[in-house]
């Protein structure tokens, strides 16, 4: 038997009578699960009577105080040996040179952490943005066939949209493939396409409104990606 406790500590935690309450408590409560199963009022009050003395039995032993981790391999040797040892009363903390100089260097370090995370710079929108609009290219370029009509002012309509699709996509393109940098041209001819795209839609003549609205939610987007090009922070020389 292995006995580590301090003599003059009331945190004594006893590993045999631990798991010894563990076990009747879950005996206890296996009977308690019979009695209301089987309706029976003897069984049910026998399980109570267990498992409230597994309970105390294991409190007795020290279980609110047993905060160390373990292994089961550990766990098992001091139970079999009915090992004692000191527990953690609650409240009580590490009062060690060596915790203190370890917690102050990792406060140290979150500080330093928390202020490179203040002081970094925004990241890049242009990239984003550049997806955006070509998601939005692509979507007008399908619905060339699948959403407008035939007819002169829907064809119209049509290619109206198509020319500001290739405008904005070819620029997009050339965000994403680009040197990093702000590339102000490409993002300047976003920005009027997305305008573009918004008047056709607000102020054009459409045979149905699914193409009119089509056309104001992409100039929305390709606006919005544009303006979001522009405002990107500049993380390189551009090359327009």
């Amino acid at each position: 038997m292995t006995d580590t406790r301090n003599p003059d500590s009331d945190h004594l935690v006893r590993p045999r009578r631990v798991w010894s309450g563990l076990g009747l408590a879950l005996l206890g409560a296996a009977l308690l699960g019979l009695g209301v199963a089987l309706e029976s009022w003897p069984w049910a009050i026998v399980g109570i009577v267990v498992l409230l003395a597994g309970a105390a039995l294991g409190v007795r032993g020290g279980a609110m105080y047993d905060v160390h981790r373990q292994s089961p391999g550990r766990e098992v040797e001091q139970v079999v040996h009915g090992d004692v040892h000191e527990g953690v009363a609650p409240g009580e903390t590490v009062d060690d040179p060596r915790v203190r100089r370890t917690s102050r260097a990792l406060d140290e370090r979150r500080e330093e952490l928390i202020r490179r995370s203040h002081e970094a710079p925004r990241p890049p929108l242009a990239q984003a943005g550049a997806l955006v609009v070509l998601l939005v290219a692509a979507f007008l370029l399908v619905a060339q066939w699948e959403v407008y009509p035939i007819g002169d002012t829907p064809q119209t309509n049509a290619l109206w949209s198509l020319g500001f699709a290739i405008v904005a996509g070819l620029s997009g393109l050339r965000i994403l493939m680009g040197q990093p940098g702000r590339h102000l041209t490409a993002a300047v001819l976003i920005v009027l396409s997305g305008v573009g795209l918004l008047l056709r839609g607000l102020l054009a003549d459409h045979v149905i409104d699914a193409t009119a609205i089509d056309e104001v939610v992409s100039g929305a987007l390709v606006l919005l990606s544009g303006l979001a090009a522009l405002v990107s922070p500049d993380r390189g020389r551009s090359t327009d």
